[in-house]
């Protein structure tokens, strides 16, 4: 195996009107143990000040690109593209990394040559930046039913062989939904895994009613392409009348105001001391400087 400190990992960030928060992600880059990394940084055409605090980044290992507004998935496929270094790792910017994730994931990755693609198991926090729970402990479900309804892996805690993405792009035509797509289409053909250890931040809030109808109506679309594979259409149409439940749920605890009970039904709740230790790491992350130009 080689020394991984020699070994560089692309990390990007698609940014869009992140002003209040995009620091503290950075930061958490900035903190990592492994110090071997090129970061991307894409303003895709924010209205607030995000470009301001971006653009003054002076660090030889950071790209910073100001552009007009062209979506998520655009991004994520222009990275893979640029991408040349051999792991690649996704990253969200209202999110904060472990300070050992680049380290950690790295290592994993080295250890088990055949592994393509690993998440980790998360912390939750909320738009206050207060720790809220823990998610994902447990091995990753790859039944394909779990697998069309969901997620499963959470895409900005993802780091993997950047020959992989290379060779599985993400698929414009799943507006919302387009990690949980390209899991489905890959699940089979690759070695997916997960170490069980908190190794992101994940910032949770309220979801717009739109964007969480769009992200029902891909995964409609996933299910449609890909349940008829594994599932009768019987099963198929109750699976695409349950999406239909969900968005009709998310409507009434969206009029009521109440859509963090259900972000919250996902997390477990933190013991004493985990809260302490995610508030320590939030804490020192605050403390850690970027180079700022004047």
């Amino acid at each position: 195996m080689k020394n991984i400190e020699d070994i560089c990992v692309t990390i990007a960030i698609p940014v869009y009107n992140s002003e209040k928060v995009i620091a503290d992600t950075v930061r958490s880059i900035f903190a990592q143990t492994h110090k071997n990394w090129k970061l991307i940084l894409v303003n895709d055409g924010s209205t607030d000040k995000t470009a301001e605090w971006l653009s003054r980044i002076q660090d030889d290992r950071v790209t910073y690109i100001n552009s007009e507004n062209k979506g998520l998935i655009h991004w994520l496929n222009y990275f893979i593209d640029v991408a040349d270094t051999p792991y690649y790792a996704r990253m969200d910017a209202d999110d904060i990394m472990h300070p050992e994730r680049i380290e950690k994931q790295l290592r994993f990755l080295e250890e088990h040559p055949a592994v393509d693609l690993i998440d980790s198991a998360i912390y939750t926090m909320d738009l206050e930046t207060i720790p809220v729970g823990i998610r994902n402990m447990k091995d990753i479900d790859f039944t394909p039913g779990v697998m069309l309804n969901s997620g499963v892996l959470t895409h900005p805690s993802v780091m993997g062989r950047t020959a992989w993405f290379k060779a599985n792009r993400y698929d414009p035509a799943y507006y919302r939904a387009e990690d949980q797509e390209l899991w489905c289409r890959t699940f089979e053909t690759s070695t997916i895994s997960r170490i069980k250890e908190p190794l992101l931040i994940y910032r949770e809030g309220k979801v717009s009613i739109r964007n969480y109808v769009g992200s029902i109506e891909s995964t409609k679309k996933i299910i449609r392409n890909y349940g008829p594979k594994y599932y009768s259409p019987s099963t198929v149409r109750t699976m695409l009348l349950k999406q239909n439940m969900k968005v009709l749920i998310y409507r009434v605890f969206t009029f009521l105001s109440r859509q963090d009970m259900l972000t919250k039904r996902r997390n477990q709740p933190l013991t004493a001391a985990q809260h302490e230790h995610v508030m320590s790491i939030i804490t020192n992350n605050r403390k850690v400087i970027v180079p700022l130009r004047d």
